[in-house]
């Protein structure tokens, strides 16, 4: 699998069931072993979801 087909089932699963938090991200990236991108690059990149 690309990373970019990676991004696409992100927008789907959000689109089905709600996008993850950035916690969420920031968890799943440190599991992974990543470097945390910054917010904002995550925000352009992946669906988040919003809290008011």
């Amino acid at each position: 699998m690309t990373a970019d087909a990676g991004v696409e089932i992100a927008w789907e699963m959000a689109d089905e069931f709600g996008a993850p938090t950035l916690e969420h991200y920031r968890r799943v990236y440190a599991a992974c072993g990543v470097l945390w991108p910054g917010d904002d690059e995550v925000r352009r990149l992946l669906p988040v979801a919003v809290h008011s």
